[in-house]
């Protein structure tokens, strides 16, 4: 069932088991998987199932750190969440993603990779993926295409495409028949109450921009709104702690995390008649997955590294260094991906809407190359250049972090501060890592990697990030370093799970979406135990169909 939420009376209290905070991917993922279980959920949504202006204009607020996109124009607040305008990427997250490395700071997750594992099938198929079991990194890619990275310090990682799946949409009518789901949209939760510090929250705080305040009590709450807003809401849930609920220990908002991208250089193959189809970014479907380049986890571990992929965009017929002159001077592809939906209205939803000025152009120097004499000069005849783009992993650093400020919305709630923040190490990583796959791929003779001179500073003011928001309500057993325990349950609330990528420790080099749903349906389980609930999931649904994964026997 599907309310509106402006039509609840104002001071009333709606009462239900579980109340779900979001709908977005790990929302609508929570509250589907809890479809014909014998709990009563509540599923609360912002918006509508399309952006409107002044309800996408909550989610303002001011970048005080590198640049960043407008917050407004970052995430979209609707029925179904960013899944409206992502690009449909999916990875499972490596092995040692989940591992405490010793080089990385506050790395580690209370898990290994095995513990998703079980969840990933099915969250393939909620993301009608093709290949729904096992990992595309150990089989060949499909279509079947040569590999590049054959190499013994290299790899070819794989990524899969969703259609991309619109999760409002194509699980609207799935939760509009559950008879135990009631959504609710235009319904901004603006604060969770309880009645005591360290005891469970009662309730969640409702307004309507139409200026309806109501209340939703529960015995679970979820909490999944995104890495912004999830500690943003925390943060302003001050009735029975000062600091904000969860932030006992200073760590709500803090350790945010985003994946690096920046156009590192050229690569131009030995052969013109190299077939790189396979890495180069472009119109990709469920059929058509991106290979990238990496370092093989022995050798990131040898060496100290991280996570990092690297693809080409299309080929271009010009010189190398025309294009590093180019990457130099043009902004990154990146700050024309930012949307602000609030100020170009619903009709510019469609339209990309450049949210900052070109920053001053850089001077582009000479080039150099990987183990390569010629001073910067292609192999002549092969006038085709392949620019570089790179996907890193980001160390979290405690002083990257979400934080409120005094000026309110219309709603009366604090608006968001981002300091995001780049340890210089991720510039080290990102260099270190294309040394290699540079050398791997002179060194077999696939082509060769140019990098403009003093590739750091250009990089430095090049890094974007990619809507990918993370680490701010961060997982760990100690409470001390988490504010989640590894169930994604709040350790100072017990009855509150925080869902999505806002629980990463750490990041990898992946796009999240995969891993915000697995945990999402990991949450299911941790939850329906405090229901003492049976738990009954199914296979995932064949390729290119939407998956039907009833939960209760038929």
């Amino acid at each position: 069932m599907l309310i509106d939420g402006r039509t609840v009376p104002s001071r009333q209290v709606i009462e239900t088991d579980v109340c779900i905070v979001g709908a977005g991917a790990a929302g609508i993922t929570l509250a589907r998987a809890l479809r014909g279980q014998q709990v009563r959920v509540a599923l609360l949504e912002s918006g509508s199932s399309w952006p409107r202006p002044k309800t996408q204009a909550l989610y303002r607020g001011r970048n005080v750190g590198r640049d960043y996109f407008a917050l407004d124009g970052c995430r979209v607040r609707t029925f179904g969440g960013s899944t409206q305008r992502w690009g449909g990427w999916c990875r499972a997250l490596d092995a040692d993603d989940f591992e405490e490395r010793s080089w990385i700071a506050e790395s580690g997750w209370p898990f290994g990779r095995e513990e998703l594992e079980k969840y990933y099938p099915e969250a393939r198929a909620l993301c009608q993926l093709v290949v729904t079991r096992g990992d595309l990194d150990h089989g060949p890619p499909i279509p079947r295409r040569p590999r590049l990275g054959m190499h013994s310090q290299l790899q070819t990682v794989m990524y899969e495409f969703s259609p991309p799946t619109h999760f409002g949409h194509t699980y609207r009518a799935d939760l509009e028949a559950a008879s135990n789901v009631t959504v609710y949209l235009y319904s901004n939760v603006v604060a969770f109450e309880g009645k005591e510090r360290g005891g469970p929250v009662t309730a969640a705080a409702v307004k309507t921009l139409s200026g309806r305040d109501w209340r939703v009590e529960a015995r679970v709450f979820v909490l999944a709104t995104g890495g912004i807003e999830n500690p943003r809401i925390l943060l302003a849930s001050r009735g029975v702690q000062a600091e904000g609920l969860g932030n006992e220990n200073d760590l709500v908002g803090r350790y945010f995390m985003e994946h690096v991208h920046v156009r590192l250089g050229c690569f131009v193959p030995s052969r013109a008649d190299t077939n790189l189809s396979l890495y180069v970014q472009g119109r990709r479907s469920v059929r058509r997955p991106l290979g990238a380049l990496a370092v093989t986890i022995p050798e990131r571990h040898a060496r100290g590294l991280y996570g990092f992929s690297a693809a080409f965009f299309p080929p271009r017929r010009r010189s190398v260094a025309s294009v590093l002159h180019r990457q130099a001077r043009q902004p990154p592809q990146w700050m024309l991906h930012g949307i602000s939906i609030a100020r170009a209205g619903v009709l510019g939803f469609g339209l990309r809407v450049v949210d900052k000025f070109v920053r001053t152009a850089l001077e582009a120097g000479s080039t150099r190359s990987f183990l390569h004499a010629e001073d910067g000069d292609h192999p002549a005849g092969h006038p085709v250049v392949y620019e570089i783009m790179g996907r890193g992993e980001q160390t979290p650093l405690r002083d990257s972090r979400v934080t409120i400020r005094p000026e309110q919305d219309r709603l009366g709630m604090p608006m968001s501060q981002l300091d995001w923040q780049v340890n210089p190490a991720d510039l080290r990583n990102i260099r270190e890592s294309l040394e290699i796959i540079g050398k791997g791929l002179a060194s077999n003779g696939a082509g060769t990697v140019y990098l403009p001179d003093d590739p750091d500073a250009v990089w430095a003011e090049r890094i974007m990030g990619s809507w990918h928001h993370m680490g701010t309500t961060r997982m760990h057993s100690d409470p001390r370093r988490g504010v989640v325990d590894a169930d994604s349950r709040m350790h100072i609330a017990p009855n509150v799970f925080v869902s999505g990528s806002s629980v990463f420790p750490t990041g990898g080099f992946a796009n999240p979406t995969l891993t915000i749903v697995a945990l999402a349906l990991r949450i299911r389980d941790a939850l329906l135990k405090d229901f003492r609930a049976p738990v009954v999931t199914a296979a995932p649904a064949a390729a290119d169909q939407p998956p039907v994964m009833p939960l209760t026997p038929s």
